[in-house]
């Protein structure tokens, strides 16, 4: 299966989706002082609208910060939450401008068939890192899919 092949599980398991909601969690950035805890349906809410996890961002603990921006953004990503994993790639992008994270947010663009944000971000991925593979690759599908064969 691919991952646009895959319903979210919000529709795909309505049942699983509302005991999952329920899961009790606390922020993935408690490392850095993040107090917040609350259902599993609320953790997303609270990342994308949390200024304090920006305020605090410094070296080491930025990088913390943004890497785990990004891992909960490839879960939301995997869901098939297109949007909101774009929220979260942004933010990890704010704190730390990674190739990998601008790079998962033209996947997302790609995936909401946006082709022209997803060119820009992987033409910004390639200029962070000319090795990044899956910023070119994406760059090419996203040409291909406007018909720019040039």
């Amino acid at each position: 299966l691919q991952y646009n092949q895959v319903g979210p599980l919000k529709t795909a398991c309505p049942l699983a989706w509302r005991l999952l909601g329920r899961l009790r969690v606390r922020c993935p950035l408690h490392a850095q002082s993040c107090p917040w805890s609350g259902d599993y349906s609320e953790l997303g809410s609270h990342l994308t609208s949390s200024e304090t996890h920006l305020n605090d961002a410094k070296g080491v603990a930025a990088a913390a910060s943004a890497e785990a921006f990004n891992d909960r953004a490839n879960q939301m990503f995997k869901q098939g939450a297109y949007r909101d994993a774009m929220k979260l790639y942004s933010k990890a992008i704010s704190i730390a401008p990674v190739a990998r994270y601008v790079g998962n947010r033209a996947a997302a663009w790609l995936a909401v068939g946006a082709c022209e944000e997803c060119i820009a971000d992987c033409r910004r991925a390639v200029e962070i890192d000319q090795t990044y593979v899956k910023g070119w690759t994406r760059l090419a599908r996203a040409l291909c899919e406007l018909g720019q064969f040039e």
